[in-house]
């Protein structure tokens, strides 16, 4: 039994006491008895004295035992947890998958709290923005997995306030059939006691394990708290890395998808086609929408017409023209909308339409919005209805759209200008028929040409708004090579030469491009090419410089009907190409009737292409273009051209520059930075030109290797 310190005291206080009386008693003895009888008492007091002591030695002795008894079983308890929660984080860790994940952690947490008789574990899910329960114990799973609680309702049914979710692991209070969301959980029993634990990723709640007791209000203790907080040290990290593994994958899982999705909408040309395939694609990457529509703006009157749908009848909405202030009351009634790209509106916030047939068209309860917009101004809206749920339509949809919406521009710009290309061939053809017919009224044929002229001209000018849209501006270049420059100079309104570059697997793709002639045949043939690369690159697959050209001169043959037996045309190409391994610094390059120039430790190196075209050349079935793998390092300058620049007419004699005079210039300049070189360049020629006609048009790609 342990002693209180009043006891010791007390116990050393009669220890002087009778100390004191022995040596008084002594003397008094000594005084009256004989020294015989006075020695044989004093040993008489000696000895009651010492066995005192002796027992108070022994007591102290006996408790010492108990406490080293105590710690030692306080020693093994603690052991034997550790033990046991090493072997539940081994378990835990040995998985994942974000399922198992869940299940291991629940799953071990009953372990340590064996009172616990169900338990489940709530994770956040992003696309519905609430909470779904990811594991059971003790219930069915099926009556519990579509359970799903919004934010608000988790937070009042298993926590208190916020500053407790931090704790960690704490007992829930209050625990009656009123709670939140109770209703959702009516055909289950409810708990009396509930143990929560927390689970905190960057600040932000992400899941709970909830431990229930059926039986008793007081089941969870604060061993059991303490217990938890060391388990919990081992569960979030694993939860953690379960959670960003889960991310990671559905990432790449969407990126899959929506490059299947890309190569889908690219092998459409046909303008009303590339509309359908958009919007079927919107569908497909957002598969809670129910209905869909494509409106495009008429940029003549300002009108808005729905050119696509599905899920509605055709015959119904097809019909609408929608004015600029229809429209926006119904698709973007806050204006500014127009500007986030894509957007959630629900019932409540659209407008009443001005349009009586619009009106009759019933109103979704939630509507996600993406707009097309072509050289900063409003084209067009895909819109995207759900009729059954408001809430059908999250931020991780607008983000899914976002990144859609780049490609979606990409195909419905290029869709247009092929569809303008067509509208204005139909019209030349609509306008030679008439002048053969008007050929006896020379006044009236000249003023019908004239006007004809002014049309296509202004066609022609819309076109190379079009055309300089479709090419990747020549400052994108820098994202791949951060020291480089394209110097663009077309002959006539829209240009038969054109430069193109792209990424793909890792890889650089870069071109310069010079189609027979210029003007509108040479655009007509520069869109064909720009469409032929992009489709071997990133549909096909292609990645090497000699099996890209071979793929596109077998296309180009095929789209001119470029037959054996020489009843074709005489079309065709010529390009310098090049594949660029950042990693590895190796090039992959091949030229048809077009050179490479590379700058090596200060020596121009010339890598002559194949002497013919792609398109109109001798090639059989069995040929193929040349490939050159280069070995490039770091400082190395490249530069890709086509024959416009040589070819050039001026200085005093009314002479061609030549390609000798560009290779001077190339070796004089080559060291400067790229910006500094485009300037020489556009300066040196313009010099040479003086009063002389662009002979025709003019591109000049630099790169020099940085990294």
């Amino acid at each position: 039994m342990e002693l209180t310190l009043a006891e010791h005291a007390y116990r050393a206080g009669l220890l002087a006491a009778l100390m004191e009386i022995d040596l008084v008693f002594g003397l008094v003895v000594t005084l009256i008895l004989s020294a015989s009888v006075a020695t044989a008492i004093r040993f008489y007091f000696k000895n009651r004295i010492l066995q005192i002591r002796i027992n108070h030695f022994q007591e102290e002795l006996r408790h010492c035992e108990e406490q080293i008894e105590l710690q030692q079983q306080a020693l093994n308890a603690q052991a034997l947890e550790i033990d046991t929660l090493d072997q539940i984080v081994r378990v835990v860790n040995k998985d994942i998958q974000f399922d198992k994940v869940l299940r291991n952690l629940l799953l071990q947490g009953v372990e340590l709290i064996p009172q616990a008789e169900s338990g489940a574990f709530l994770v956040y899910d992003d696309d519905t923005d609430a909470f779904r329960i990811g594991a059971a114990f003790g219930y069915e799973l099926n009556q519990v997995s579509e359970l799903s609680f919004s934010i608000e309702e988790a937070l009042q049914r298993y926590s208190l306030p916020s500053e407790q979710i931090n704790e960690g692991v704490f007992v829930v209070q209050n625990i009656n059939a009123d709670r939140a969301a109770s209703h959702k959980l009516g055909h289950l029993p409810q708990p009396v006691s509930m143990l929560s634990m927390t689970f905190v990723v960057k600040g932000e709640l992400l899941g709970f394990v909830i431990f229930d007791n059926f039986s008793d209000p007081h089941a969870f203790r604060a061993e059991d708290l303490t217990r938890m907080l060391r388990f919990r040290d081992h569960a979030v990290p694993a939860f953690t890395k379960a959670w960003f593994m889960r991310a990671i994958q559905q990432k790449a899982n969407e990126l899959a998808r929506l490059e299947e999705i890309i190569k889908i909408i690219n092998l459409e040309v046909e303008f009303e086609r590339v509309l359908y395939a958009l919007l079927e694609q919107g569908l497909e990457l957002i598969p809670q929408a129910e209905k869909g529509a494509f409106l495009i703006l008429n940029t003549q009157d300002q009108t808005f017409r729905i050119a696509a749908v599905l899920g509605y009848q055709a015959t119904i909405v097809n019909s609408f023209q929608l004015s600029w202030e229809e429209a926006l009351m119904r698709y973007a009634p806050d204006g500014s909308q127009i500007n986030e790209g894509v957007y959630i509106l629900k019932r409540e916030e659209i407008r009443p339409s001005m349009n009586e047939a619009l009106r009759s068209v019933e109103l979704p309860l939630s509507m996600l919005a993406m707009t097309v917009h072509l050289d900063g101004e409003l084209a067009g809206f895909i819109i995207l209805d759900n009729f059954k749920d408001r809430e059908a339509f999250s931020n991780s949809d607008i983000q899914k759209l976002l990144r859609f919406r780049d490609h979606a521009v990409a195909a419905f710009a290029k869709a247009r200008y092929l569809n303008e290309i067509q509208s204005q061939k139909t019209k030349l053809e609509k306008t030679y028929e008439l002048l053969k017919k008007k050929n006896d009224d020379l006044q009236l044929a000249n003023a019908i040409i004239e006007d004809k002229n002014r049309d296509i001209t202004d066609s022609i000018r819309y076109a190379r708004r079009i055309q300089e849209a479709i090419m990747p501006r020549a400052d994108e270049l820098n994202a791949y090579f951060p020291d480089s420059f394209v110097f663009y100079r077309p002959k006539d309104i829209v240009s038969g030469d054109f430069y193109w570059f792209t990424y793909k697997r890792g890889y650089v793709i870069f071109a310069v491009v010079d189609c027979t002639g210029h003007g509108v045949p040479g655009a007509f043939m520069s869109v064909m090419g720009s469409t032929l690369l992009n489709n071997i690159v990133h549909v096909q697959g292609i990645l090497s410089a000699s099996e890209i050209l071979d793929a596109l001169n077998q296309n180009v043959k095929t789209m001119l009907n470029q037959s054996a037996d020489g009843q074709h045309s005489n079309d065709g190409m010529d390009l310098g190409l090049g594949v660029y391994d950042p990693a590895t610094r190796t090039l992959s390059y091949a030229g048809a009737n077009r050179p490479l120039y590379r700058f090596h430790r200060g020596e121009l190196i010339e890598l002559r292409g194949d002497k013919f075209p792609i398109g109109n050349n001798p090639l059989s079935e069995d040929d193929s273009f040349t490939g050159h793998q280069i070995e490039l390092e770091v400082g190395d300058v490249l530069y890709l051209t086509t024959d416009g620049y040589q070819d050039q007419f001026g200085h005093i004699n009314n002479r061609k520059f030549t390609s000798r005079k560009l290779k001077d210039l190339l070796i004089e300049i080559h060291t400067y930075p790229m910006s500094e070189q485009r300037k020489i360049v556009e300066q040196v020629i313009r010099d040479w030109m003086g009063s002389n006609p662009q002979t025709d048009d003019m591109l000049i790609m630099g790169i020099r290797i940085s990294s």
